[in-house]
């Protein structure tokens, strides 16, 4: 049994380990298998293309760690979101997915993307990502064209999600045990 004396501790080192990874955008993480996971709900979502954005609370701002779209380079040096503004943000501010399929009409939509991309954003799927206890950033996805999303979309979404968490909660605790035996 854990002592109730190392539980704080342990999260602390946690919360650190989480800040690191964060601060790294999660470039370790987001080769290989956990991609994957993200790429397959995405495309199971029937998404025309999918964003994973991670907080940066010192700029208070979303940044794009990854994007399946034509130009993935291009998008995550050029884009950012601001947390006061925008579905995203509300997604991730709130710890509650959202799904829409007129977001275009919605009046919280941030169109600042859209605009440079020359696009419209048809419908929207926007599910927070918590690791190491707390909400670190959205996965997102749209479609462009015509066509709605339906709740299984979300529901597929939001298992790939939990996947991706806990294969990010794993990867954490995992260097932690590491550093504290090595």
């Amino acid at each position: 049994m854990i002592s109730a004396s190392v539980v704080p501790g342990f999260q602390q080192q946690l919360e650190r380990a989480a800040l690191a990874e964060t601060g790294k955008r999660l470039s370790g993480v987001l080769d290989g298998v956990a991609r994957r996971v993200l790429l397959d709900g995405f495309r199971a979502a029937g998404a025309d293309e999918g964003t994973v954005w991670i907080a940066n609370p010192g700029a208070r701002e979303l940044v794009p760690v990854m994007n399946s779209g034509p130009d993935e380079e291009s998008f995550l040096r050029q884009f950012r979101q601001p947390l006061d503004r925008g579905v995203i943000s509300m997604v991730f501010l709130s710890g509650h997915a959202f799904c829409e399929n007129e977001v275009s009409r919605n009046a919280t939509h941030d169109r600042t993307i859209d605009a440079a991309l020359s696009q419209v954003t048809v419908a929207m799927i926007a599910v927070p990502l918590f690791f190491a206890n707390r909400p670190r950033g959205v996965a997102s996805c749209v479609r462009l064209g015509s066509g709605a999303f339906e709740m299984a979309h979300l529901r597929e979404m939001q298992h790939c999600v939990a996947v991706f968490e806990r294969m990010i909660d794993g990867g954490l605790l995992q260097n932690l045990l590491e550093s504290d035996f090595s």
